[in-house]
């Protein structure tokens, strides 16, 4: 979530998230009632879907999982990539300290498909020292 908001804070398009994200704290929008429905309505498998609603995905791969996941991939294809980091947004590296429990809580209830399927979770070492 912190990637996203950064990212939106970034751009220079003409988006309802784009606006939000560039006018409001990373609480604010986090649980602006747009962005709640917005990422509610959105998980992982709905980017993936037919006209005929079946999901169409062997396999996802997770940016910050790339090596791991990509290895699948590579095999069937028989060759490996690299992925640069390239984009890179100017923020505090550690994304844990955007997070307090209430947002970390209102993040799970949203991402809570994601957050199953893919092992996702939230560890607050040494933050909450």
């Amino acid at each position: 979530m912190v990637s996203y908001y950064q990212w939106l804070r970034e751009q220079n398009f003409d988006h309802a998230s784009v606006s939000m994200a560039k006018t409001m704290s990373f609480k604010d929008f986090v649980t602006d009632e747009r962005t709640l429905i917005t990422n509610k309505a959105n998980p992982a498998r709905s980017y993936m879907l037919c006209a005929d609603g079946e999901e169409r995905c062997d396999a996802y791969i997770r940016i910050e999982n790339f090596d791991l996941d990509a290895r699948p991939l590579f095999a069937h294809l028989g060759f490996s990539l690299s992925l640069p980091h390239v984009n890179c947004s100017d923020r505090t590296c550690d994304y844990r300290s955007y997070y307090n429990s209430e947002i970390e809580d209102i993040v799970a209830d949203c991402f809570s498909e994601d957050i199953a399927r893919f092992g996702y979770e939230f560890q607050w070492v040494t933050i909450m020292s």
